[in-house]
């Protein structure tokens, strides 16, 4: 949210090796979606935005705050990321079209 500098001011000052990304769906939806219910595929605004307050690229992202939940739930089957659940699913629920992860 615009206005939740207090917010990004937490999230700049923490290590990366320390995050993870959730949702909050179906309540608060990004900026972009308010008014609408929520949708766990929306993480991916969270950590573009999260990626551009660290510095770093999405890819990047995607690959340390998964290894950091893997880590933390202790899972061992193969990696599973926001990129990989994102892509085999190009529209949501209401049948908008999904943004990708990695825009051009």
């Amino acid at each position: 949210y615009p206005r939740n500098d207090e917010l990004r001011s937490v999230a700049a000052a923490l290590p990366l090796e320390r995050i993870m990304l959730e949702t909050d769906a179906p309540f608060l939806p990004p900026q972009t979606k308010r008014g609408q219910r929520n949708e766990p595929a929306y993480v991916v605004e969270t950590a573009r935005c999260l990626a551009d307050l660290k510095g770093v690229s999405y890819d990047e992202l995607d690959t340390i705050t998964t290894r950091n939940a893997r880590t933390f739930f202790n899972l061992d089957s193969p990696a599973l990321c926001v990129s990989c659940v994102v892509r085999p699913t190009p529209t949501l629920s209401n049948g908008e079209k999904l943004m990708s992860p990695n825009p051009p």
